[in-house]
C-alpha cells in the first residue's frame, strides 16, 4: 500500500490563505459540519498550531509545553480504511517524544466507531465525556475525551 508522502504544514505568510483554504475544502468534505477557511486560517497563524498533510487528507494540533491536543484529523471519504490517519498519528507521536510532550488529549465523536478503534491501538485512554459537544443535523452527540501519555 503506498501513500502520498506527508509533509509538515507550512505555516509562513505566504502559503497560509492557500494552506487554509485547501484545509477547509478537504474538511468540507469529511465534516457534516466543517470549519471554513478563515477558522483555519486563524488557527495556522498561531504558534501553537503544527500539522501534517498530504492530497488525502491532514492533521492539525496545539503543542503548548508538554502537552499536545489534536485539533482535527481527517481522510477523505473516498481513502478512508488506507491507514492515512494512522499515518498521521505515527508522524505526531513521532514530534511528541522528540520534543519532549508527555501527554495528548483529543475529544472523538461517540458516534465514530472508527476514529475511536484507531485511537485504543494508539494507546488513547478516555478520562472524561463532554455531552452533547458536537452539534449535527441529526442533534448533539457526546465527545468523549482521550488521553494518551508518553
Amino acid at each position: 500500500m503506498t501513500h502520498s508522502q506527508i509533509m509538515h504544514i507550512d505555516k509562513s505568510l505566504q502559503v497560509i490563505s492557500l494552506q487554509a483554504q485547501a484545509l477547509a475544502l478537504l474538511h468540507q468534505a469529511c465534516f457534516e459540519t466543517p470549519w471554513n477557511q478563515k477558522s483555519f486560517e486563524e488557527l495556522l497563524k498561531l504558534p501553537s498550531t503544527i500539522g501534517w498533510y498530504n492530497s488525502n487528507g491532514f492533521l492539525l494540533c496545539s503543542h503548548i509545553f508538554d502537552e499536545m491536543e489534536i485539533l482535527t484529523v481527517c481522510s477523505h471519504p473516498n481513502k478512508r480504511r488506507q491507514g492515512i490517519a494512522k499515518g498521521f498519528l505515527n508522524e505526531m507521536i513521532t514530534y511528541a517524544k522528540k520534543n519532549g510532550i508527555r501527554k495528548i488529549y483529543l475529544e472523538v465523536s461517540s458516534e465514530n466507531d472508527a476514529a475511536k478503534a484507531l485511537y485504543k491501538s494508539f494507546g488513547f485512554k478516555q478520562n472524561s465525556v463532554r455531552k452533547n459537544y458536537y452539534k449535527t443535523l441529526h442533534g448533539p452527540i457526546d465527545a468523549l475525551c482521550l488521553v494518551k501519555n508518553l
